[in-house]
């Protein structure tokens, strides 16, 4: 997944990615699984700082349900591009953390 993302800087909203969560192949409700955001200046995940997420449920007009990771933007990080990244916890597994994209902050 890689994501474009703009929004201003000194704007306090959620800033939401859609997450399409799988065990063994088969979709499954993330929601009970916590969820966290950082913002890097580099493409590197070392050392990042961990922001708390949490889970929004949509049910689209066709029936199906979406999950949304999100994070409330705090209106403080400077003007600029960050690398987005996501983490899930889904014990008993490992830490999952992938990159999702870039929020251009303006």
């Amino acid at each position: 997944m890689s994501l474009s993302l703009e929004m201003p800087a000194i704007a306090v909203e959620y800033l939401k990615v859609p997450i399409i969560a799988e065990k063994a192949g088969v979709t499954y409700n993330p929601t009970s699984d916590p969820v966290s955001f950082a913002f890097s200046l580099t493409n590197s995940a070392v050392g990042l700082s961990w922001r708390a997420g949490s889970w929004e449920t949509v049910t689209r007009p066709d029936g199906d349900i979406e999950y949304v990771a999100r994070c409330l933007m705090p209106g403080t990080l400077a003007v600029g591009p960050y690398v987005t990244w996501i983490k899930i916890v889904d014990a008993p597994e490992t830490l999952i953390a992938f990159r999702v994209g870039i929020l251009h902050l303006v």
